[in-house]
């Protein structure tokens, strides 16, 4: 299997899309995804009061699907982190997920076919989750188009991996991945100095 895109990008870098200043450049990334699937979201909507002095303020709610989503960049859930998600759940009764990394897009050769077909998935990232069970479910697989689309509630009805529709759902993920990861994104600083060249006022160079 070979990974065709580079490394994930560092946490805590400011970053401005769409108009919105994310915490991170990560976060800004699965904005972008989002917003290339068409999926509603709402950034940093409330803060929670989970009790015994912790407050929580998931990064993204997505209305359509009902679930809170955080991101982080780490290949686990910390003990720390799957408390907060299932004091989450206990607290608001919708389904927490924990996106771990951002998508690279992997193309290897189908286990299906016969002709050495090669594909095209999402990779490189693991889904968690706290739900009625309130514990995290952990999904950390080579191939995640499946486990994505499951978390949205994107996956169609008896669609066998085989078939084209899921063929054609892999693509449209790996292409809003790649997207994502080549947008040129802007950092406060640099937004507020292409804004200034925008409008004719001289930026002085370090």
């Amino acid at each position: 299997m070979k990974l065709t895109q580079d490394n994930n990008p560092t946490f805590g870098e400011p970053t401005i899309f769409n108009g919105i200043l994310y915490r991170s450049k990560a976060e800004a990334r699965w904005a972008y995804f989002f917003d290339e699937l068409d999926i509603p979201f709402e950034y940093e909507k409330r803060f929670f009061n989970l009790g015994h002095g912790r407050c929580y303020l998931p990064d993204f709610w997505l209305p359509k699907q009902k679930i809170w989503v955080e991101i982080k960049n780490s290949d686990i859930v910390s003990d720390e982190e799957e408390q907060k998600a299932n004091g989450l759940f206990e607290v608001d009764k919708k389904d927490v997920y924990v996106f771990n990394r951002f998508p690279v897009v992997a193309t290897f050769v189908s286990p299906f076919e016969n002709d050495n077909t090669y594909l095209e998935e999402i990779s490189g990232f693991s889904v968690h989750l706290s739900n009625s069970n309130l514990k995290c479910d952990r999904y950390n697989m080579e191939n995640c188009t499946f486990t994505l689309a499951a978390a949205l509630n994107l996956w169609p009805k008896n669609v066998e991996l085989t078939s084209d529709e899921y063929r054609k759902l892999s693509s449209k993920f790996c292409s809003a991945a790649l997207k994502a990861r080549d947008f040129i994104y802007h950092h406060p600083g640099q937004f507020l100095a292409d804004l200034m060249r925008l409008n004719g006022i001289a930026v002085e160079q370090n």
